[in-house]
């Protein structure tokens, strides 16, 4: 269910990091994440990261989003009506 919307204000990415890299990475944006252990241990190890700041977040009335291939949690879209 989509029940949300907002802008996408910064990105910060990442790629290729080594795995003290990446832990170094999410150390600096560790208060913005608030990650639990679980959520600390799995994405430490990744080559790629990325942090997205969002802004303008509304509640909306929620609608269904068949996801497909897409298993992310959030979709980027210019018109969240194409997605209905």
């Amino acid at each position: 269910m989509v029940t949300h919307r907002g802008v996408i204000s910064n990105i910060v990415e990442k790629y290729k990091m080594t795995p003290e890299e990446s832990v170094a990475f999410i150390k600096k944006y560790d208060s913005e994440l608030n990650l639990s252990k679980a959520q600390y241990d799995r994405w430490s190890i990744k080559k790629c990261l990325a942090v997205y700041e969002i802004t303008d977040i509304e509640e909306i009335l929620p609608f269904k989003y068949d996801r497909k291939s897409n298993m992310d949690d959030w979709i980027i879209t210019n018109n969240i009506n194409q997605l209905k």
